[in-house]
Parts: C-alpha cells; structure tokens; sequence
C-alpha cells in the first residue's frame, strides 16, 4: 500500500500541473506563429505557419501519451480513442485556424477523458481495498458503505452495519489515490461478500458527460454549418480569376455560366471544401444563372471580367482539376489567374435577397 500511496501522489502532482501546461502550450504556438509571421524568429529551414502550428499541436499529442503512460492508463481503450482523433485532426488541418479548433475541442476532450479514467481509477482502488477486506469477504447478506468527500479534502466513512475493519477504514482514508477523487460521494453495497459500485456515476459526472455530449455536438454542427456553406470557412485554399478574351465578341471568347458551373464542379469533385463564387458562398442548392449579359448566383448579379471563384482545400489537387477546363477556354482567348492562399476565409451564405 506504499507503493500505492507514492504513486498516488506522483499522478496527483502531475494531474494539477496539466492544465497549466496545456494552457502554456497554446500560448506558446501562438507566440511562435505571430514572431514568425513578423520576421523576427527564422528558423533553418523555412515552413509555414500552418506546419508550424501542426509541430506545436503534435508536441502536445505527444506529451498527453507520455502522461496517460506515467498513469499506467496508455493502454486504456477510451483515451488510446480520444488520442488518436485528436492526432488526426490535427493531421487533417488544413488552416492554422483548424488546427486552433483541434487543441481547442479535441485537446481538452483528452484532458476530460484522462480525468474520467484517472477518477475510475479511484474507485476500482476503493472496491480493491474492500474487498481484500476478511470481514466483508464473511458478509452473507447486503450491506452499504458510503464514503464522503468533505469540503477540507478529508474522507468520511459511513459504515453502519460496521463491516469494515479498522485497518481498511485507515487504508481508505489514508491512500493519496483515493483523496484525489472528484465525486462528492460514493456509494458500495456488499452483497455476498464482494463490494460492487451501487452509484458509479453521480450527478458531477452526469453533467460532465451532458458537457461532453453537448460539446461534441455543437462542434459537428459547426463543422456542418460550415461545410454546408451556413458559417463561414477558413482554410487553405485557391482564389481563380476568369477573364474575358482580350475583344472578345463571340460567344466562345466570353466567360459563361456554364464555364462557371464546370469550374465549380470540377472543384468539387477535387475535394473543395467550400466554394465562393462572386462573393456568393454557394450551397447545395445554390443556381448559377445567366440573364442577358448578367450572371447571378444564388439570384445575385457578380461581377465580371474577373469573375472571382474562391475555393478551400488541398491547392495542388484544385489546381489540378481546371487543367481540362483551361485547356478548352485558355485557346479562345479566355484567361485564368490562380493564386494559393495559405488561409483564405469564405464567406457564410446570405440567402437569397
């Protein structure tokens, strides 16, 4: 019990300190990213602020598995999950603002997730201590044992059918492990001499599971509304200008509303994960039409000559995916400017006005 005693503290002062170095590590990407962009800090081998920010972000990933590892809890199903999404969002990042929203939600997620481990942890080392117990192990019938957190830290054992020993009252309140519980109360009936959980889960760590549940909802929703085009969308991207030929008067030498449709789809198809078209967020019902010498998009004249088309995702693959249409205007004098934008902000829909 010694040994249980010292490893208790060891996590106890590792667990107060993580929150203040999770908090450290953000400020200090943060810190890196704005020298960088100033030009005051260069490092040897130039890379962007988004690899930049994905450096940092791992460097957190990395020190959460060294952490749940010092708890014995790196092989624990629950946080080996809750790492791994949080590696591949961080992954998946295409914008430094990404990657912010990834140590933001998925970051934090870890931390309640090894938190919720940690206190079951706890209250497996209660049920141990019991249950090694030779009184409680002769208990024919049913009995209750509640323990108490009190606001001074200092744990209360009620024990009215008197099954524990004294030895095991003092092991209880004497384990570092233990103290460190979150819950208030914990309640343990024994029935045939094994003490079982009767309340594994109190109203602290309902709400702590509302909180995470909400949480996670309200961040898929966000990911949807801007997917969807209802929120706007930062990200790596492209920005294409569409020309006119230079006195152009046939129709071939015009950009049209269906050059505009095929750009769009075949931005599409290339993995674009939002798309603006005129200042015109588009979604999926969104109608690109021609009135007269006027295109409109989502019912709203843009402007032309440059028809402006701003998409996010993967800028070598978008790029990419014109080649054909480019090839089928370029020759009629239709010109095309694209420029990679390392974060670049679309605008949310408006509706239709």
């Amino acid at each position: 019990m010694k040994d249980t005693a010292r490893r208790g503290v060891k996590i106890h002062k590792v667990f107060s300190t993580l929150g203040w170095v999770f908090l450290w590590a953000l400020i200090v990407i943060n810190a890196v990213l704005l020298v960088k962009g100033v030009d005051l800090l260069r490092f040897p081998q130039t890379i962007s602020n988004l690899e930049a920010a994905r450096q940092g972000a791992f460097t957190l990933v990395r020190y959460y598995e060294k952490y749940a590892t010092n708890l014995g809890l790196e092989k624990n199903p629950y946080i080996r999950d809750a790492l791994a999404k949080f590696k591949f969002e961080v992954d998946q990042g295409i914008s430094t603002e990404e990657i912010g929203r990834a140590l933001s939600y998925h970051g934090r997620n870890v931390l309640d997730v090894l938190d919720r481990e940690l206190e079951n942890r706890r209250r497996e080392a209660i049920i141990q201590i019991i249950n090694q117990d030779p009184i409680v192990q002769q208990v024919s019938g049913k009995a209750t044992v509640t323990i108490i957190k009190r606001d001074d830290g200092i744990l209360e054992i009620i024990d009215q059918g008197n099954i524990l020993s004294t030895k095991t009252k003092d092991e209880l309140k004497q384990s570092k492990l233990i103290q460190g519980l979150s819950a208030e109360l914990i309640e343990v009936e024994i029935v045939m001499g094994k003490a079982v959980l009767l309340s594994p889960r109190t109203i602290v760590d309902r709400m702590k599971l509302l909180r995470g549940e909400a949480d996670n909802t309200r961040a898929n929703l966000q990911d949807i509304q801007r997917n969807a085009g209802y929120a706007e969308l930062t990200g790596t991207g492209i920005i294409i200008k569409v020309y006119d030929a230079k006195d152009g008067i046939s129709k071939d030498q015009i950009v049209q509303e269906k050059d505009i449709r095929d750009i769009v789809n075949e931005l599409y198809v290339a993995g674009a994960t939002g798309l603006e078209v005129g200042g015109e967020r588009l979604i999926a019902v969104t109608p690109i039409k021609a009135i007269d010498d006027t295109i409109t998009v989502n019912y709203v004249p843009i402007n032309r000559n440059p028809v402006t088309i701003k998409a996010t995702g993967a800028p070598t693959i978008l790029i990419s995916s014109l080649d054909l249409i480019r090839n089928t205007l370029e020759p009629w004098g239709i010109v095309f400017e694209i420029e990679i934008v390392e974060s670049l902000t679309l605008s949310a829909f408006r509706g239709r006005r």
